[in-house]
């Protein structure tokens, strides 16, 4: 329950979620200028110069690391977020746009960078899985020529905070000293926090970059469209998160 509250509440904080209550307040109270800021709202929500600037702040935290340039580790530690909540009928992985995650940790262990590829065991409460998204990853390296012996998956996990949680337990128990941590560009800041406030010191390696890198700004920036509000709502979304946890869970 705890989960589900901390996944859905900061929705109505949300600029879609938060323009939602004003227009229904506009209603209720007959107030025209809450729905006209509402609009505003989701309208500068919804360009591209602002929602690409703001995950960009993220992006930026840290540095695009090259896989020939990473430092070797004791082991290479791949997020949940890769695969779709509905899965294929005939078995085969249904990937989501985090699949850079799986594609970058399958070449670091191929380039020699650590003898471990640690998966998190990612599952939510409402998700019909029988699988969790660590163990389904595990066949998928298999499938890449990984030997079983080099891929662990940890304990089933809610969200960063437990796959935190649960790789300091497998660190502690295999005496893990470095661990590459690989995550979306805009996860990592939030990622990054959690593992080291959480006794995991971690050498980040982010990948999966959503925002152009100096190219000049066009018309369509300043345009309205759905992945620019996409992008302003991650970047709230994350910031809430790392909020969160600052203040109420800092170990």
């Amino acid at each position: 329950m705890l989960l589900i509250l901390h996944k859905l509440l900061p929705i109505i904080a949300l600029p879609l979620g938060f323009c939602l209550t004003l227009i229904l307040f506009a209603l209720l109270l007959k107030k025209r200028w809450l729905a006209v800021v509402a609009a505003m709202i989701l309208f500068l929500s919804s360009l591209p110069i602002v929602g690409d600037s703001l995950l960009k702040t993220l992006e930026d935290r840290f540095p695009k690391v090259e896989v020939e340039d990473c430092p070797p580790a004791d082991a290479i530690v791949v997020l949940s977020g890769i695969l779709h909540k509905s899965r294929s009928k005939s078995g085969a992985l249904e990937w989501a746009e985090g699949v850079d995650r799986f594609e970058q940790g399958i070449l670091l262990m191929k380039a020699g960078k650590a003898p471990l590829l640690i998966f998190t065991g990612g599952r939510l409460p409402w998700a019909n899985q029988q699988l969790t998204e660590g163990q389904e990853l595990r066949g998928g390296a298999l499938a890449r020529g990984i030997p079983a012996a080099s891929i662990v998956v940890t304990e089933e996990v809610g969200n960063t905070a437990d796959e935190a949680k649960a790789v300091r337990k497998i660190a502690e128990e295999r005496k893990l000293h470095r661990i590459i941590l690989v995550t979306t560009a805009w996860h990592m800041p939030r990622a990054e926090y959690l593992f080291r406030t959480r006794g995991v010191p971690v050498i980040p390696f982010p990948t999966d970059y959503y925002t152009r890198f100096n190219e000049p700004l066009t018309v369509l920036d300043f345009l309205p469209q759905s992945a620019a509000l996409g992008n302003t709502e991650v970047t709230l979304r994350e910031t809430y998160g790392r909020l969160y946890y600052h203040l109420f869970e800092r170990h």
